[in-house]
């Protein structure tokens, strides 16, 4: 449930609850007697499980006229009734809507999507680097269904960030094109131009520059001519309407703050009887799947 903070005693609790994450958190600034912002702190509160999908957290502040918790509020820099901070990082300052039009679940989401992203994009990014402080946990790719053969042509671009093979179902046909989303470092766009041939074209998708550096320098490096790889994002892609036969992904479209516009989009590039072929979240033994990936909308992929 969402915090709701009416009294002084909890302002310490806050604090330190706010101290200690490092995901966002929404905080929501109301008052009773102000009809409008209890109607947006019920929007809020009825679109928390939302607001969780994107891993961040609720807090609602009630304000009254001269009291301590509004003297907090105003120290976060909220001076209007409604208004939103959101804070991430040990409570660091994001964003801050003192509009009340701007005051919706609609504009709080969009910046928590978007910070998502950026969260993604800078984990991906340490792991192009060999760093592997990022966001993903790194697999043998002989476990997820590659062949030592596979392994062995890809040589640097098997970054072990897959979950599956979805090559092992996708039935590439020579001269076809297809689209990985979220390409990485190329691994499946090269083991793809292979199956499709000279005539056919492998396209990778990825929203990383340093991700793509590398993939285009593998590219060269392996002398493929017929694959290419295109900056970009998975809910925008940068491919014309009925260009592709196939699309694939790796453990990547869970990542996504908004799946459902990511399969528009595949629907949108494939071409009348294209197919999508999408190997993701894998479920290890012994752990539990957290609450709020357990919703339809989180598992659309």
């Amino acid at each position: 449930m969402a915090k709701l903070i009416d009294d002084e005693d909890q302002i310490e609790e806050v604090k330190e609850y706010l101290a200690r994450r490092h995901e966002p958190t929404v905080v929501f600034l109301y008052a009773n007697w102000h009809k409008k912002s209890s109607q947006l702190l019920q929007e809020h509160i009825n679109n928390e499980s939302a607001i969780k999908d994107t891993s961040a957290s609720l807090i609602c502040i009630q304000a009254d006229a001269d009291d301590e918790v509004e003297n907090y509020a105003l120290s976060l820099g909220m001076t209007t009734i409604p208004s939103i901070r959101i804070l991430a990082d040990g409570g660091k300052e994001m964003v801050t809507f003192n509009d009340m039009a701007e005051c919706t679940v609609a504009a709080s989401m969009e910046v928590l999507k978007q910070l998502q992203l950026t969260g993604v994009r800078e984990g991906y990014a340490k792991t192009a680097a060999d760093d592997r402080g990022g966001c993903c946990v790194s697999v043998d790719a002989s476990l997820n269904g590659y062949s030592l053969e596979d392994i062995a042509k890809v040589g640097a671009a098997n970054l072990g960030l897959g979950c599956g093979n979805p090559l092992s179902f996708a039935e590439l046909k020579d001269g076809e094109t297809v689209v990985d989303l979220g390409s990485g470092a190329g691994i499946d766009v090269f083991l793809a131009a292979a199956l499709v041939g000279t005539s056919g074209k492998a396209i990778g998708v990825d929203m990383t520059p340093e991700m793509l550096a590398k993939a285009r320098g593998l590219k060269v490096e392996k002398g493929i001519k017929n694959c290419e790889f295109r900056l970009g994002e998975i809910e925008n892609l940068p491919i014309a309407n009925d260009e592709a036969d196939a699309i694939i992904s790796n453990c990547v479209i869970n990542l996504s703050p908004d799946k459902s516009r990511v399969f528009q989009e595949c629907f949108r590039v494939l071409r009348p009887g294209g197919r999508v072929c999408i190997s993701d979240v894998v479920m290890r033994e012994n752990k539990i799947l957290p609450d709020a990936l357990r919703t339809e909308e989180s598992l659309a992929c």
